[in-house]
C-alpha cells in the first residue's frame, strides 16, 4: 500500500506567455475607439499573441519543458492539462505533451476542459490525488494549463483576449506553497453567457459574463467560509489572486462583493494592498485563461512577495469556480521563473494589427483540415528572431488530420 503524506502543494511554476504581442492602443485606434480605452477601462496594455505554428500542445511543452529535470520527468505520474483550445474532439493534449516532455511511461495523462476553471480543476484534482495516496511518496503530478483566444474581430470582448501557459509541478514535498485540499470554497452555476459552439469559433455575451463572475465569486466566497469556519476569507489572506479576464475585473468584483458592507476607503485599501500586486503581468497578456490564477501568483513572486497566505479564486464561465489557498514559502526557483517571465513578456516581437488579423485567421484555418504545409514565408523573420535554435515545439504539418510537430 502506498505511503500517504499529509502534506501537498505546488513544487514550482513555470510559464510560457507566447512570443508575440499587440499593443491595444494600436488595436484601439484601428477599431475607432479612444487610444486610452483599453489601459483606462480594462486596465490592460498589451494582449499576447501566438503564430499560426503554435497551438494548445507546442504552449503546453514550451511552457513546462524547460524546468523540468531528468529525475522530475521520470517521477511524474500523473499528466493534466486543462485547455479550451483544443483542435480534436477525442485524441488527448495530453498525450502529445507526455510525449514531447520524455515523461515516464507509467503516467496517467488527461485532458480537462473547464473553460477559464481548467488549470485551478487540474491543480486540485492532482493535490487531492496525490493526498490520497494514490501516487506514492516521490511521486509528482504535472498540471499545465495552456489557451489561446479564437479570432474575435471587432467585437467587445477582442480587448480583453490574449494567450498563455502555465506548468506547475505538484508533489508531496512543496517548495513553491502548501495546498490542503479541503480549505476551498466551490460552486456552479450554469450561465449561458460564453461559449466555443465550436473549435473556431467563440461567442457571448461580454456583459453578462460579468455579472455571472460577481454571482459566482459571492457563492465561492461564502462555501469558503462554511468549509473552513473562517468568518471573513478576505480578511485572512496576505494576498489575494483573482480570475483576471481582464486586469480590472478583479476590481469591480471585490466593489459589487464589499459595496454597502465597509467604507468605500477600506474596499480601495484592501484591493490596493492585496489583489492589485497580482495583476500586472496579466497588463501585458490580456486574459491568459485558464493559466490567470498561476500568472497572478507570478505577479506576486516577481514583485518580491515570497512567504504567507494567497488566496486564489478561479472562474470559469458556464459557470463554476473556487476559492482556496496557498502557504507561500520562499522558493527561489519559482521566484527566478517569475522574473524570466518578465523578460519574456519584454522580448516579445510586436505585431500590427493586420498581422495580428492575419495570423489569427491562418491559425484557425488549420483546425479541421485534412494536410497542411506549415511555411513560415512572409513571416520567416519573426520565426528566426523568436525560435529559430530556441529549442521551442512547433507544428511542422498536418497529414490525414494528424498533427505532427518538431523543435525549432
Amino acid at each position: 500500500m502506498a505511503s500517504v503524506s499529509s502534506t501537498v502543494g505546488i513544487d514550482k511554476l513555470a510559464f510560457y506567455p507566447g512570443t508575440l504581442k499587440l499593443s491595444l492602443e494600436r488595436l484601439a485606434s484601428a477599431r475607432g475607439r479612444a487610444q486610452n480605452y483599453p489601459r483606462e477601462s480594462l486596465g490592460v496594455e498589451f494582449r499576447s499573441i501566438v503564430p499560426f505554428w503554435e497551438d494548445a500542445v507546442t504552449m503546453s511543452v514550451n511552457a513546462a519543458n524547460s524546468f523540468l529535470t531528468d529525475e522530475e520527468r521520470d517521477s511524474i505520474r500523473l499528466l493534466i492539462v486543462g485547455s479550451e483550445s483544443s483542435f480534436d474532439n477525442e485524441k488527448c493534449l495530453a498525450t502529445w505533451v507526455h510525449r514531447f516532455l520524455g515523461l515516464n511511461k507509467t503516467c496517467r495523462s488527461v485532458e480537462l476542459k473547464g473553460a477559464c476553471y481548467a488549470g485551478t480543476a487540474a491543480l486540485m484534482s492532482a493535490a487531492s490525488y496525490l493526498s490520497s495516496g494514490a501516487i506514492p511518496l516521490g511521486g509528482r503530478a504535472l498540471v499545465i494549463s495552456a489557451d489561446h483566444s479564437q479570432a474575435h474581430f471587432r467585437h467587445a470582448q477582442e480587448f480583453g483576449l490574449g494567450a498563455g501557459a502555465a506548468a506547475a509541478l505538484v508533489s508531496h514535498s512543496p517548495r513553491l506553497a502548501d495546498l490542503d485540499p479541503r480549505r476551498t470554497g466551490f460552486a456552479t452555476i450554469e450561465a449561458p453567457y460564453l461559449l466555443r459552439p465550436s473549435m473556431t469559433e467563440e461567442v457571448g455575451d461580454f456583459q453578462s459574463s460579468i455579472f455571472s463572475y460577481f454571482e459566482l465569486f459571492d457563492e465561492v466566497v461564502e462555501n469558503y467560509r462554511f468549509n473552513t469556519g473562517v468568518d471573513s476569507p478576505l480578511d485572512s489572506f496576505d494576498r489575494l489572486v483573482m480570475h483576471a479576464p481582464f486586469p480590472e475585473m478583479p476590481h469591480l468584483a471585490i466593489r459589487n462583493f464589499l459595496g454597502g458592507k465597509r467604507p468605500k476607503e477600506a474596499i480601495h485599501e484592501l484591493f490596493t494592498t492585496k489583489i492589485a500586486p497580482s495583476l500586472e503581468f496579466a497588463r501585458q497578456t490580456g486574459s491568459t485563461y485558464g493559466a490567470t490564477t498561476f500568472y497572478g501568483l507570478a505577479s506576486l513572486l516577481a514583485g518580491g512577495f515570497s512567504s504567507g497566505s494567497v488566496g486564489m479564486f478561479a472562474f470559469g464561465a458556464g459557470s463554476h469556480g473556487e476559492l482556496f489557498s496557498l502557504d507561500l514559502h520562499a522558493d527561489t526557483e519559482s521566484r527566478e521563473n517569475a522574473l524570466e517571465l518578465k523578460s519574456a513578456l519584454t522580448e516579445r516581437g510586436e505585431l500590427s494589427v493586420e498581422e495580428y488579423e492575419w495570423s489569427e485567421r491562418r491559425r484557425l484555418d488549420l483546425v479541421g483540415v485534412k494536410d497542411a504545409a506549415i511555411e513560415a514565408g512572409a513571416w520567416s523573420k519573426v520565426y528566426d528572431a523568436h525560435y529559430l535554435g530556441r529549442k521551442r515545439l512547433v507544428l511542422a504539418g498536418i497529414k490525414d488530420y494528424h498533427r505532427s510537430y518538431e523543435w525549432s
